[in-house]
C-alpha cells in the first residue's frame, strides 16, 4: 500500500503537486513548470483537470498528467514514506528534462486555436487563411515537422516549390485555392 497520496492544489500563491502522507496531516509540496497561460477559473479540483475547450487547456493538462504519473511511477516504484523522499527521488532520478520544443505545425495549431478560441474576443476569420495553410503543410510533411528554432529561408523555400507545383483539381496552384 502507498503511504504517500498525490494531488494538486494551490500553495503560497503558486499551482503545487501535493504529497500527502497517508493518515496524517503531514504534506510537501512541488511546484508545477510548464503551464500555459493556465486558467485557473475552469480547474476542476475533483477530476484535477482544467475543463475548458482551448489547446493551451489540453497542454496544461497534458503537463498535469506527466507530472502525475512521473511521481506516481516512484511511489509504485520505491514506496518513499513522505512526500521530501518522494521528491528527492525525483532530483536524483533526472536532474533536468528536455522541454520539448514547438514545431511549425503546432506552432500554427496554437495561433489558430488562439483566435479561434479567445477568451476576450468573438472569433476573428483571419484564422481561416491559416487553416488551408495548415492543411497544405500537412500534405507537403516535411515543414510542417521542422523545430521552430530550426526553420530557415530554405523550409520557405522548399514549401513555395512545393506549393507552386502542385495544381488542385482545376489546375490552379494559388494554395487558398482549394
Amino acid at each position: 500500500m502507498a503511504n504517500v497520496k498525490l494531488s494538486f492544489q494551490f500553495k503560497d500563491k503558486g499551482f503545487k503537486l501535493c504529497a500527502t502522507v497517508v493518515g496524517s496531516t503531514e504534506r510537501d509540496y512541488k511546484r508545477v513548470e510548464g503551464l500555459i497561460n493556465p486558467n485557473f477559473d475552469y480547474w476542476d479540483k475533483k477530476k484535477q483537470v482544467f475543463n475548458e475547450a482551448t489547446q493551451d487547456a489540453i497542454h496544461n493538462n497534458a503537463v498535469l498528467q506527466t507530472m502525475y504519473a512521473k511521481y506516481q511511477g516512484l511511489i509504485d516504484t520505491f514506496n518513499p514514506t513522505t512526500g521530501k523522499e518522494l521528491f528527492a527521488l525525483s532530483e536524483t532520478a533526472s536532474k533536468v528534462e528536455a522541454k520539448k520544443e514547438l514545431t511549425f505545425g503546432e506552432y500554427i495549431q496554437r495561433y489558430i486555436d488562439r483566435e479561434k478560441y479567445h477568451p476576450v474576443k468573438l472569433p476573428s476569420k483571419t484564422y481561416q487563411t491559416y487553416i488551408t495553410l495548415l492543411g497544405k503543410l500537412k500534405t507537403e510533411g516535411n515543414v510542417i515537422n521542422v523545430p521552430l528554432s530550426e526553420i530557415a529561408n530554405k523550409h520557405f523555400i522548399q514549401f513555395g516549390e512545393f506549393v507552386l507545383s502542385t495544381p488542385n483539381a482545376k489546375g490552379q496552384t494559388n494554395y487558398t485555392k482549394v
